[in-house]
């Protein structure tokens, strides 16, 4: 059974005051839900959410992907620039033998 809750983050201190300072130095104050959940491998993840309705969307979308088995852990699946230009270079024919090593050197570089 997938295990996810909505969690009020003004339970805590730490929160209420990290909203006052944000208030006082006129910055936008941090999400007040939190939905929270344990991911396939048993490691408890967190998301935020601006509004109570939208956090129990995300906690609804959350267990019925870990219930069906479509679950992607959000951090496993980002690509790196790098990964992607490597991507994109092997996929061009077109280009000459020189703009090849051109495109290979700039994308090696860090």
């Amino acid at each position: 059974m997938a295990r996810a809750w909505v969690y009020d983050r003004l339970k805590k201190s730490s929160h209420r005051e990290a909203v006052a300072k944000a208030k006082a130095a006129g910055r936008q104050p941090p999400a007040r839900w939190e939905v929270r959940y344990y991911d396939l491998t048993g490691k408890l993840r967190s998301e935020t959410a601006p509004s109570k309705d939208k956090a129990e969307a995300r906690r609804t979308d959350v267990e019925n992907s870990l219930r069906g088995g479509s679950y992607v852990d959000p951090k496993s699946s980002k690509v790196t620039f790098s990964e992607m230009g490597e991507k994109w270079l092997e996929s061009r024919h077109d280009l000459r033998q020189s703009t090849w090593w051109k495109y290979r050197g700039s994308s090696t570089t860090t």
